[in-house]
């Protein structure tokens, strides 16, 4: 599978250095399944095109979903997932502007 972009969530499986989205967005919760090939010490790292760290995570197991909400949502300038451990990131947002 490879990332997409289309609709809401976003499904990220793919990490990379490069923009997923350059567009302005509006972040209302990411949650991170870790999946069955999880790692004790596995990072996640979401930034905006410039690199502005926006979330961060680290796995301690197996089968872990991590995930976090903003009532208000949390403004991206783009979007990168520099790094991601094992399984999917579930990225639920709207384009602005």
């Amino acid at each position: 599978m490879s990332n997409i972009t289309t609709g809401n969530p976003f499904v990220i499986d793919t990490a990379g250095a490069g923009n997923i989205v350059a567009s302005m967005l509006r972040v209302y919760a990411v949650l991170w399944d870790v999946g069955t090939t999880g790692a004790a010490d596995g990072a996640l790292s979401i930034t905006d095109k410039n690199d502005a760290v926006k979330f961060a995570a680290h796995s301690s197991a197996k089968n872990e979903n991590i995930g976090i909400s903003f009532p208000d949502g949390i403004v991206f300038e783009g979007l990168r997932v520099p790094t991601k451990g094992s399984g999917v990131v579930y990225i639920y947002c709207q384009n602005v502007g």
